[in-house]
């Protein structure tokens, strides 16, 4: 997204071009850290082995 889309709607790489500094860039990282974090809790959960009772 901060490499394609942004630039093709005049943005800037990352949204540099909205004179907010690097929070763009820091806001897009913490979105893909927290879904990343999420989707390997949700796939390590699901695929756990049966225990042994």
């Amino acid at each position: 997204m901060g490499f394609v889309f942004f630039p093709m709607v005049g943005r800037g790489i990352f949204a540099a071009k909205l004179g907010l500094g690097i929070a763009p860039a820091v806001l897009t990282l913490a979105m893909m850290l927290s879904y990343s974090v999420t989707m390997s809790l949700i796939y390590h959960t699901l695929n756990r082995p049966p225990s042994v009772r």
